[in-house]
C-alpha cells in the first residue's frame, strides 16, 4: 500500500496533513506491507524454486564468500549441522547474523520506553480520519499511528514504562 499523506492529531485536534510523497524518484510514496503478508509471499517463492522454511532451527553463524553461504545451524533436536547455500536472506533484526558475516553496520540504536502493539481491527472513532491515509495521534506522554489495512485498520500504540495502556480512539 502507498502512502501519500499523514493526517495529524494533536491532543485530540486535527492539525494538518503531512505530505509523504517525494518527487525526483522512481518510488515518490513510502510503501506498506504487513510482516504476515511478506512471510507469505517470501514462503510461497522458496517453495516455488525447491527451498522449504525450517521452523524451530537458529542460525548460530554464517560465512559469507563470492559463490554462495554457509550457515551454523542448530535445529529442535539440539544438533549442529551446516548448510551450504548460494544465499541467505537475514531476517533477525538489528542484531543480525547475516548483516554482520556480510559486514552492514546498524547504525541505530535501542529506543527507551518503546511499546509497539499492533492489531487489525475496524476502528470507530469520532477523530476525522480519511480511509486512505496514515494518522498520526499526538499527546503529552504518547504517541499512536492507525493506518488503513485491506480490510481494516491497523493501529500501533507506544506508551511508557513496561505498563500496557489502552485507551479508545473514539
Amino acid at each position: 500500500m502507498a502512502l501519500d499523506s499523514t493526517e495529524l492529531i494533536a491532543q485530540g485536534r486535527p492539525v494538518g496533513v503531512l505530505d509523504l510523497t517525494a518527487t525526483g524518484t522512481r518510488y515518490p510514496n513510502p510503501l506498506s506491507i504487513e510482516q504476515d503478508t511478506v512471510e507469505r509471499l517470501l514462503g510461497e517463492r522458496l517453495t516455488e524454486v525447491g527451498g522449504a522454511i525450517e521452523w524451530s532451527t537458529e542460525a548460530t553463524a554464517v560465512r559469507v564468500a563470492e559463490d554462495g553461504a554457509e550457515v551454523d545451524a542448530r535445529g529442535a533436536d539440539g544438533r549442529p549441522r551446516t548448510l551450504r547455500c548460494a544465499w541467505v536472506v537475514g531476517c533477525d533484526g538489528s542484531r543480525s547474523l547475516v548483516s554482520k558475516a556480510a559486514g552492514l553496520p546498524f547504525d541505530g540504536g535501542p529506543r527507551r520506553r518503546l511499546q509497539v502493539a499492533q492489531i487489525n481491527a475496524k476502528v470507530d472513532w469520532s477523530l476525522p480520519h480519511h480511509g486512505d491515509r496514515t494518522c498520526l495521534l499526538l499527546d503529552k506522554d504518547r504517541r499512536s499511528a492507525a493506518r488503513p489495512a485491506p480490510a481494516a485498520v491497523t493501529a500501533a500504540s507506544p506508551s511508557r514504562g513496561s505498563r500496557t495502556r489502552h485507551r479508545s480512539l473514539r
